[in-house]
């Protein structure tokens, strides 16, 4: 216990990010979970696979903006299902809790992804606080080649492309912060069972997500190493 402790006092000081209860003690837990929306980022070339993401069970076709809908769905969905896998007491959706997601705002360094300074009391009942930042819903090209018709065919086609950051946050401790980066590619990254499941059977858009997110939830838990290139 004493060597754990230094080397966890020691990462603290040479600059790394730890927190004082890992992902795998959240049981019992109150959470609270932030979509940064400074630092969420869309490609135009999945409008329509968004657009049938949010109507699935739904119709928010009128709302008309688009970006600030898919933000809140999907935070929506990732805030109930993280407090099923992780067995905590609550787990609550800050950007919709006005005065909560106020006093967060208001203590939130954007810039640096850290608190400026220990919670305000709408915060002190939390024990952790998961803040998704940044977000990027980008694409690549994958070079498709098929035979029709005795004719060799080649096709561009984009390929979804997700690379976020979730960083774990102590309201009463602002200097600990421990973060997680994950970058998912639709076509290469592995594909293990996904205990997170946002409409991914009546949404391409949906299935995504929940794979990007199931992998984020296995390099928490030790099960995937990080797939991000340095």
């Amino acid at each position: 216990m004493r060597v754990l402790a230094l080397l966890l006092l020691l990462m603290f000081w040479l600059g790394g990010k730890t927190i004082a209860n890992p992902p795998d003690s959240l049981a019992g837990k109150r959470l609270a979970v932030y979509l940064s929306s400074k630092h969420f980022s869309m490609t135009e070339t999945f409008n329509m696979e968004v657009a049938q993401f949010l109507t699935v069970d739904e119709d928010r076709s009128w709302m008309g903006r688009m970006k600030e809908e898919f933000m809140i769905r999907m935070g929506w969905l990732f805030t109930e299902q993280l407090q099923a896998l992780s067995g905590a007491d609550t787990v609550i959706f800050l950007n919709a809790d006005l005065p909560r997601g106020r006093a967060f705002i208001d203590t939130y360094d954007a810039s640096t992804g850290r608190l400026r300074r220990s919670a305000p009391e709408a915060l002190q009942d939390l024990d952790h606080i998961l803040v998704l930042s940044p977000f990027s819903l980008g694409s690549r090209i994958h070079r498709s080649v098929y035979i029709r018709s005795n004719r060799m065919i080649s096709e561009r086609i984009p390929v979804e492309v997700i690379d976020m950051t979730l960083t774990w946050l102590s309201p009463m401790a602002p200097s600990q912060a421990r973060e997680t980066r994950v970058c998912y590619d639709r076509l290469k990254t592995p594909r293990p069972p996904s205990p997170f499941d946002l409409h991914a059977e009546h949404s391409g858009m949906g299935k995504v997500l929940s794979q990007a997110f199931s992998q984020w939830w296995d390099q928490e838990q030790g099960q995937q190493e990080s797939t991000c290139e340095e």
